[in-house]
């Protein structure tokens, strides 16, 4: 199996609590589990004492966006219709 990878490093500010984030962000195309495990050997041995603690493909993280998206846009129209249909009430 052949792939073709991109690697980019990341730093952003950490929100929970600890003063920095570090990421790898590896774009491939192929299958997400035997690039993973290939990376988690790659980093245990370059980097004994830092770990892989999160690995997620772009396909679900792009889902779980627009899933969130979508909910709130049923949730807006949801309350939209109900706003309209106790004006429409409240004229009669």
């Amino acid at each position: 199996m052949s792939t073709n990878c991109r690697i980019q490093r990341s730093i952003w500010r950490s929100t929970n609590g600890s003063p920095w984030g570090r990421g790898l962000e590896i774009r491939c195309l192929g299958p997400l589990p035997p690039i993973e495990s290939a990376v988690r050997q790659i980093v245990k041995a370059a980097a004994p004492g830092y770990e892989v603690s999160h690995a997620s493909s772009m396909e679900l993280l792009r889902d779980n966006q627009i899933s969130q998206e979508r909910l709130l846009a049923f949730l807006s129209l949801l309350f939209g219709a109900l706003g309209t249909t106790l004006a429409l009430v409240g004229t009669r």
